[in-house]
């Protein structure tokens, strides 16, 4: 029952993401709540569980958007499993901490995503990007990991595994 609400929630965010999330943009700049919940899933996984989740999300991004196809579903992937592996020496229950957590690794993801659109599309520089959006971008999803904290708590929560 866990993995299916689970599922369900990843579902609802992407749907989320696609449609509501454009219509949030803040001086251009819409959140990525998927990347935030995968981030605050992987943080409480194993690094197995995340990188499957991570690689699940990711090639769901890449069927529903634009860019290098196999692109979000290999950087969501190693993120995934980087946030479950370095989550594991931190004390990943605070709030404050997984917020951290997406801050950083949706940076990386960001960042990542960047180079990547850079060296295929040869489009504008990095660092350009790097100031005008994705940091901006990273601090959008910092407050938004806030209330998907609690979503996360939820879902991992004991009364909910024996269902």
């Amino acid at each position: 029952m866990k993995k299916i609400l689970t599922v369900a929630a990843f579902v609802i965010l992407i749907v989320f993401q696609i449609s509501v999330c454009e219509h949030l943009k803040i001086a251009g700049i819409s959140p990525n709540i998927v990347l935030a919940f995968t981030i605050l899933i992987s943080i409480n996984s194993s690094a197995l569980t995340a990188g499957a989740i991570g690689c699940s999300v990711g090639l769901a991004l890449d069927a529903l958007c634009y860019g290098v196809v196999g692109c979000n579903a290999l950087i969501m992937l190693y993120i995934s499993v980087g946030a479950s592996v370095v989550a594991s020496k931190f004390y990943s229950e605070n709030i404050f901490v997984s917020a951290i957590f997406v801050l950083i690794f949706g940076f990386l993801f960001d960042f990542s995503r960047a180079v990547v659109n850079n060296i295929v599309f040869d489009s504008i520089s990095v660092s350009y990007i790097t100031l005008r959006y994705i940091l901006p971008g990273c601090l959008y999803n910092f407050l938004v990991s806030l209330p998907l904290f609690y979503v996360v708590r939820w879902l991992k929560n004991e009364y909910i595994r024996g269902i």
